[in-house]
């Protein structure tokens, strides 16, 4: 059995998958609760799924882009369980997540209060914009769409992950997940 996990979305989504068929899913709400919530999130999924942690062949996670505290609280998290059960582990982008569920670029990811992360084309670098200077278009994206309430901006959400776990092909490895920053934290 294989765990695919999105907590980069506003609402977190696990799923439980094999041989690219989805078996069970669970949206969470673990945004800002990472730190005490995300292992028994993962943990309660799998009992309601008679799995356990042991019986999983193989864990895929979205570790970029994200905010500080996410993106060290669950790359240790599943780090651990992949060091201590010697389970293989994916990780990847949210904008592969999206172009591989059939959305178009350009992507936009929130990564302040006042900036996005825009990613106009698949072999272009993300780069941030202020929120004033996303130009009128049609985004894939995911956050508030409030930020675009005065603008006409057409938002395209990601609905389902069925698309993406047919289209995707995972890299297992026993390599450690790598934190990554929208921006460095600015730590003193």
């Amino acid at each position: 059995m294989f765990i695919f996990i999105d907590a980069i979305s506003p609402m977190a989504k696990l799923v439980l998958f094999d041989d690219k068929k989805i078996i069970s899913q669970k949206s969470v709400d673990i945004l800002m609760k990472e730190y005490d919530r995300f292992l028994i999130f993962m943990t309660e999924f799998l009992e309601e799924n008679n799995i356990k942690i042991d019986n999983l062949k193989w864990i895929s996670v979205i570790n970029w882009p994200g905010w500080f505290t996410w993106t060290r609280i669950i790359s240790l998290t599943i780090n651990t369980i992949s060091f201590t059960k010697n389970i293989p582990v994916d990780a990847l982008d949210y904008f592969i997540l999206l172009e591989k569920s059939w959305l178009e670029y350009p992507m936009l990811i929130k990564a302040n209060r006042s900036e996005y992360l825009i990613k106009k084309t698949k072999d272009s670098l993300p780069e941030i914009i202020n929120i004033v200077d996303i130009p009128d278009w049609r985004y894939s994206w995911i956050w508030n769409s409030l930020d675009f309430e005065n603008k006409k901006i057409y938002i395209e959400w990601i609905k389902e992950y069925g698309k993406f776990i047919w289209n995707y092909d995972f890299v297992w490895s026993m390599n450690r997940i790598e934190p990554y920053y929208i921006k460095k934290p600015n730590i003193s």
